[in-house]
Formats: C-alpha cells, structure tokens, sequence
C-alpha cells in the first residue's frame, strides 16, 4: 500500500485496542444508534475514562449489542447528557 492510499484509511481503533472519538453522523434529537467513539466525543472523555465511569455505573447501559459491540439509542444519550 502507497503512502498516499494508507493515509486515507480512518481507524476506529487504535494500536493499542482503545477506540478512537469519533463524531455522531445524527444529532440526538433523531432516532439512531451510538457507538463507544461517538460517546468518548459527547461526554469528552479517553476509552479507559468511559469504561471506567460505565462499570461504575455512572454511564448508561447499553441499549443493545451489535456484533458484540455496545450500542446506544440516541434518546438514551440524550436524557444522560439532560439529567447530568
């Protein structure tokens, strides 16, 4: 692979395993799904921070899992980030 066609590849992950914050693609007031990347860019934290603050159940609980990832509705997000 060219130096030019690598630099074009997003990665979600990281080398170390920690996911990368991306941006939500829907505005919260839409129904749609959540990943850990659009969550670690709303509540502004790293990887290890979400997955801390969620085992001490201070995130929400995921809403489903898809392929074995955690996922979120945005009604879910969005009432955290209200109450909070």
């Amino acid at each position: 692979m060219s130096k030019a066609s690598s630099a074009s590849i997003v990665r979600t992950n990281l080398s170390n395993g920690h996911t990368r914050p991306k941006a939500p693609q829907v505005s919260l007031n839409e129904y749609g799904h959540l990943k850990v990347a659009n969550l670690l860019v709303l509540f502004n934290c790293s990887h290890s921070t979400f997955y801390n603050r969620k085992a001490k159940g201070l995130y929400p609980k995921e809403d489903l899992r898809v392929g074995g990832s955690p996922v979120w509705l945005t009604s879910t997000v969005r009432e955290y980030l209200e109450r909070r």
